[in-house]
């Protein structure tokens, strides 16, 4: 089967497990499932259970993730029995997996041990997850009518973690073992080598691996114990392995289209939201693929090519970030597709809960453009466009794009001033952007040959991921708050509308337009004079 063909069957595959499952997660996460366990937990810990406002449901989101981060830091930094992290180091894994990032500069084999991978590791790739879905959930509840309750953040992080990601992950933990991914509480094996006098050895990963890769791949978190990531024949042994975690990772994206569409009680409208998703993905993903040949080089043989291509649009696309080959070993032209995708807003399809959330303010601002253009009153959903939600749309949209753009230049004055160079090399440029895009759309991945590090670069790095995830968060229910408000039904006036294909097309171009402008100039300077460069050697 050639290219498109296993493109369009995988997606399929997906959209067949997703469709279904969204309405379990609309059951579990909106209905009253199980209230009388949920009531005793709430309980015991002493939570409140009333529905809050955006403003409280934000402040316990925010106090749920510095508790988090504080956990992840402190078993970094006062691990035993691995080597040691220091503070800039601690700060950057703390938020690298707070905010479902999961950037690594060292590798989980060498610096892990068993209670921070358990209970720092693991347990935020749950809790990043959730509090994405959380995010969703109440970007939806909204718009269900004015003054419609929001929520309770407690009861929505218990829900999505105990209900749906759990039973989820433990399922994808059964397959996986049964493909021959190690699952125990074992140290790595130590086998010695062929001369085993100058006492060579070869460790082989041992531990929950199976557990781990279920809910990095689930979750879109990524990170992985080992330094070969999803590369290694331990995490991804089979074929039947290789497409099973792509569709895991597409998995909950796709779902949360549907969620979210079900919540509102516009069913139709979460077809249209995959399908922009969808059309996305697809033409930069064959762009990936038609720019790069038949090249093994830095590849998975068991996937080739083809497999490379495809496993790397998801794992950018999806903002999950888990690699199975050397990302700049493709063509440059490939990966700029790639950076592409995550430029795009990572959008398609996004990562859990904030994919679906990052495409609908996009459609915020494709409506009020074709508002301007027909003249007629911008709406979305049916319903009144304020003022004020199209100005933080605005924002929301052009923000970080900004703030990354800042810090890349910042960058590459800092390695001119240091090299003493007059123009980075196209190369340079890419990578820096690669991971300045990374940290800023919470992807995780990146370059091989140049990893930023250092005390002043575990500490950038940090940050950023930090005002990646939190600032489109906040962001959301400021919104979320301005509509809950002032929701306003709009007579039918011949404007567009969501679950139109009109205005599905309309967004495919707006999206690729507004991206191409941000960041065109980077990308001829950085992959395509890189192309250039190796076509004319």
């Amino acid at each position: 089967m050639n290219f498109i063909g296993q493109w369009i069957l995988l997606n399929l595959i997906t959209l067949a497990f997703a469709y279904p499952l969204s309405k379990y997660a609309f059951l579990v996460l909106q209905k009253k499932f199980s209230a009388r366990i949920d009531a005793r937990v709430f309980k015991f810990l002493g939570l409140n259970t009333a529905n809050m406002s955006w403003a409280s449901y934000l402040r316990s989101l925010f106090w749920f993730q510095l508790l988090g981060w504080l956990l992840v830091y402190g078993l970094a930094f006062f691990q035993t029995g691995a080597k040691h992290y220091s503070t800039d180091m601690a700060f950057q894994l703390a938020s690298s997996y707070v905010t479902n990032t999961n950037w690594q500069v060292l590798a989980g084999e060498q610096f892990w041990n068993l209670p921070l991978r358990l209970f720092g590791i693991i347990t935020q790739n749950f809790f990043s997850a959730s509090t994405g879905l959380c995010v969703l959930l109440v970007f939806a509840r909204c718009f269900k009518g004015k003054n419609a309750p929001l929520g309770n953040f407690w009861q929505d992080i218990w829900r999505s973690t105990i209900y749906l990601l759990l039973p989820l992950s433990l399922v994808a933990t059964f397959f996986l073992t049964s493909q021959g991914v190690p699952q125990n509480f074992k140290n790595d094996l130590h086998i010695a080598q062929y001369d085993s006098s100058q006492g060579l050895s070869q460790s082989i990963p041992m531990g929950p691996i199976a557990s781990e890769v279920s809910i990095k791949l689930l979750g879109n978190n990524g990170g992985s114990y080992t330094a070969a990531n999803s590369a290694h024949p331990l995490e991804n042994p089979t074929p039947c392995s290789h497409v099973f975690e792509m569709v895991m990772m597409m998995l909950l994206s796709v779902m949360g289209c549907f969620l979210f569409a079900r919540i509102i009680g516009e069913t139709r409208c979460g077809w249209y939201i995959w399908s922009t998703m969808f059309i996305l993905l697809s033409l930069l993903t064959m762009g990936a693929y038609l720019t790069e040949p038949t090249n093994f080089l830095g590849k998975e043989l068991r996937w080739g090519t083809m497999g490379s291509v495809m496993w790397h649009a998801i794992t950018t696309g999806t903002s999950t970030g888990a690699t199975s080959a050397v990302i700049d070993q493709f063509q440059p032209l490939t990966y700029g597709f790639y950076l592409f995708l995550m430029n795009i807003g990572e959008i398609a399809y996004g990562g859990i809960g904030m994919g679906v959330v990052n495409i609908l303010f996009l459609f915020i601002l494709s409506s009020f453009i074709l508002s301007l253009l027909t003249g007629t009153q911008p709406r979305f959903l049916r319903n009144h466009i304020p003022i004020s939600v199209i100005k933080w749309s605005m924002l929301y949209i052009i923000l970080l794009p900004c703030l990354a753009l800042i810090l890349l230049i910042v960058m590459m004055v800092g390695w001119h001033l240091l090299r003493g160079a007059t123009l980075p090399k196209p190369y340079m440029l890419s990578a820096a952007w690669y991971a300045v895009s990374s940290w800023f759309n919470n992807n995780g991945s990146g370059f091989s040959a140049w990893v930023p590090d250092g005390k002043l670069m575990n500490y950038i790095s940090g940050v950023s991921m930090l005002l990646g995830r939190y600032i489109p968060i906040t962001i959301a229910f400021v919104v979320s708050g301005i509509f809950a408000k002032e929701l306003q039904l709009e007579a039918d006036n011949g404007g567009f509308d969501l679950d139109t294909t009109l205005f599905c097309m309309v967004n495919v171009f707006v999206i690729l337009i507004i991206t191409m402008l941000a960041f065109l100039p980077l990308w001829a300077l950085g992959p395509l004079m890189a192309q250039g460069l190796i076509t004319a050697l």
